[in-house]
């Protein structure tokens, strides 16, 4: 039976598919969440759910609970990496309730997931917070304010939780560059009178300047399994 389970959220595809398919592999048992079906070979329960909703972090607890309580683990790991771009919109075009949306799926339903980490630790064991975090959580771009809001949000919010010095606990904010994943595609697939910035990630693209999902899992996976580290921890793919 497995000791090391992992949390994460966005398993349909991207960053999270590639990274479940890694720890599966490393014979971690993984609890992925995401708004479609997701399957996948190994020790895998999924939760469809849409984190933009409050109800469906309230009703993740009592099924991690479940989950854990016919298990004993040594281990347990959060991989907040479910996002969303954002509307892409400047101010004076924006929609309230896309904004809303966005800051739930980006910030709120990872502070949530933290919280139900932390009560659901068993006692004695580790645990392991990655955030995926972005250059733009430090460095604004036109048309995307409420995604580089909540990045920068979420990298404090990881903070938070290492400066409260739960026994054996370790954070990190992770960027993990420019990758090729769905997000990307939907970025370079807007109207350039919409959004300001579009021209930026065509040419990301053009330039053969993504980086793969499973190249930058690498150094997710490291920090997951490390057993010597402690507190908050912050890098950027690359560097």
């Amino acid at each position: 039976m497995s000791e090391q389970m992992a949390i994460v959220t966005g398993t349909s595809s991207g960053i999270g598919k590639a990274l479940t398919e890694r720890l599966l592999d490393d014979g971690w048992k993984v609890f992925g969440i995401a708004r479609r079906e997701a399957k996948f070979d190994g020790d895998y329960q999924h939760v469809q759910a849409d984190l933009s909703d409050p109800a469906a972090a309230t009703q993740l607890g009592p099924r991690l609970e479940a989950e854990m309580a016919f298990n004993t683990f040594s281990r347990l790991a959060l991989v907040n990496n479910a996002a969303t771009p954002g509307q892409k919109r400047s101010y004076g075009e924006q929609s309230e309730q896309a904004t809303f949306r966005n800051i739930a799926i980006n910030l709120s339903a990872p502070i949530a997931l933290m919280d139900v980490a932390v009560r659901l630790l068993p006692e004695g064991a580790a645990l392991r917070v990655v955030n995926i975090s972005s250059g733009l959580a430090f460095q604004p771009l036109g048309s995307l304010a409420d995604y580089c809001a909540s990045k920068a949000g979420l990298h404090m919010a990881g903070e938070v939780l290492a400066s409260e010095s739960h026994p054996n606990t370790a954070v990190l904010s992770y960027a993990p560059g420019i990758v090729d994943t769905e997000m990307q595609q939907s970025l370079r697939g807007e109207n350039d009178e919409d959004f300001a910035s579009v021209n930026v990630f065509r040419a990301m693209h053009d330039e053969g300047r993504l980086a793969t999902a499973k190249a930058v899992i690498v150094p997710i996976v490291d920090f997951l399994e490390d057993d010597t580290i402690t507190g908050f921890h912050q890098s950027r793919y690359g560097t």
